[in-house]
C-alpha cells in the first residue's frame, strides 16, 4: 500500500502536470472565452464546464448549493478546493464569503489567478492545507461543501471529522463522490484508464460505507441520491459537443482538444463497474 506521502505526490503530480487532462492557467482560461465572447465574471455555463475538473456540471453544482441553501451571510469551507472553480460558482451564485484549501500549492496558485480574472478575490481566501491535519477553530463554518474530492481522502474517518469539529452545531456538509463502481475502484479499472492519473490515488467507498462514516462521526444524513445516469449523459454530452467544435480550437492548443476528448472517452468507459457518483446533504 501507498504511504500518505507517497499518496499525496501523485494526487499533486495528477492535477498539476497535464497528465491525462488539461490543467488550464488563468491566462489560457481568458484567452479561450474571449475566443467563445464569454464574460468571465458571468454565470455562463462554458465558464464552469471549460475550467473545472467536475464531472459534474454547473446545473448539478448549482442544484447541490441551493440543497444546501447558502446565504450571503454564511461562511462556507471548500474543502479541496482544487483550481477553484465550485468555490467561484458559489460566490457569484451566493455572494457569501468562502474560504477554500486544497493539498496542491500548483491549484491554489491557479486558483487565485482564475478568483482575479472572474472578479471575486473579494469574496474568496485561499489556503494550502491537507484535509486530515485542519487547524480551524471549532463551529467556525455555516456550511461546508466539497465536490468530487473525498474519493482521494486516505483517512475518511479523520478528514470527516476534522470537517465535522469545523462546522457549526446545526450546520450543512453538501458533496458530491465518486464512489466504487459494481467490479470495483478506479485502481481495479484497465483499458485505456492507466495513465489518466498517477497510480494509488483512488480511495472510493460504496454509497453504504459512506454513510456508515459520515453518521459515526455524529453527522445526519439528510439526502443521498446517486447521481451516475445524469453525471454519465451529461459527459456524453459533453463529449459530443468537443468533438463538433470549431471555437475550442481557435481558443486553446490542439494538444488540450485531443486530450480532452481522450479524457472523457476514457472516464465514460469507468462508468457503472468502476466509478458511480452520489450526491450527500448531511446536518451536524
Amino acid at each position: 500500500m501507498l504511504n500518505k506521502q507517497r499518496v499525496t505526490k501523485n494526487i499533486i503530480k495528477s492535477f498539476s502536470e497535464n497528465k491525462g487532462f488539461p490543467v488550464y492557467t488563468a491566462k489560457e482560461l481568458q484567452r479561450m472565452y474571449s475566443v467563445f465572447g464569454v464574460d468571465p465574471k458571468s454565470m455562463d455555463r462554458r465558464v464552469f464546464d471549460t475550467e473545472s475538473l467536475s464531472h459534474h456540471t454547473q446545473a448539478e453544482v448549482i442544484k447541490l448549493i441551493k440543497m444546501m441553501n447558502i446565504a450571503k451571510d454564511d461562511l462556507v469551507l471548500d474543502a479541496g478546493c482544487g483550481n477553484g472553480a465550485p468555490t467561484r460558482l458559489i460566490a457569484k451564485l451566493c455572494g457569501c464569503k468562502i474560504i477554500g484549501f486544497d493539498i496542491n500549492p500548483d491549484q491554489i496558485e491557479k486558483a487565485i489567478d482564475c478568483d482575479r480574472l472572474e472578479g471575486v478575490t473579494h469574496l474568496i481566501e485561499r489556503k494550502i492545507k491537507d484535509v486530515h491535519n485542519l487547524d480551524f477553530t471549532e463551529e467556525t463554518f455555516d456550511k461546508i461543501f466539497h465536490n468530487e474530492t473525498i474519493c482521494h481522502w486516505m483517512d475518511k474517518k479523520v478528514a470527516l471529522a476534522k470537517l465535522y469539529t469545523a462546522l457549526k452545531k446545526g450546520g450543512i456538509m453538501g458533496f458530491h463522490d465518486w464512489v466504487r463502481g459494481y467490479k470495483g475502484d478506479l485502481n481495479d479499472a484497465g483499458g485505456d484508464f492507466p495513465g489518466t492519473y498517477a497510480e494509488g490515488i483512488w480511495f472510493q467507498n460504496n454509497i453504504a460505507e459512506t454513510i456508515q462514516l459520515l453518521e459515526r462521526t455524529g453527522f445526519t444524513v439528510l439526502h443521498c441520491e446517486d447521481t451516475t445516469d445524469i453525471v454519465d449523459r451529461s459527459l456524453r454530452v459533453r463529449l459530443r459537443e468537443l468533438q463538433m467544435s470549431k471555437v475550442y480550437l481557435k481558443g486553446a492548443p490542439e494538444e488540450y482538444f485531443y486530450k480532452t476528448i481522450r479524457y472523457f472517452k476514457v472516464m465514460i468507459g469507468t462508468h457503472y463497474d468502476y466509478l458511480r457518483y452520489n450526491r450527500f446533504l448531511c446536518k451536524k
